[in-house]
């Protein structure tokens, strides 16, 4: 999924931090939608490179959750930072 100057495309970086950020506010069983994102590009990545995706809860509150993204390649440079904010719904998520 390189773009065209041959490195990470954005759209697949952005889909791997909006993958993590749903699995981390859907994961208290109730569902959860986003409100807002956003994302900074810091570094790009290469063809070859093992990126990793960690999700990290700020905050948790009744109705809403806030979120921060991490991208690193294998070397532990930090690609993109990924911030959501999600409205919980009352709505539960079947096992």
């Amino acid at each position: 999924m390189l773009n065209g100057f041959g490195a990470l495309h954005g759209g697949a970086t952005f889909s791997a931090a909006d993958t993590a950020f749903a699995l981390a506010c859907n994961s208290h069983g109730r569902q959860s939608v986003g409100l807002t994102v956003t994302i900074d590009y810091l570094e790009a990545g290469r063809l070859g490179d093992v990126i990793t995706v960690e999700a990290t809860e700020e905050s948790l509150k009744h109705k809403v959750g806030v979120y921060h993204i991490r991208l690193r390649n294998q070397h532990g440079v930090l690609l993109a930072l990924f911030k959501g904010t999600a409205y919980r719904t009352s709505n539960e998520i079947l096992p």
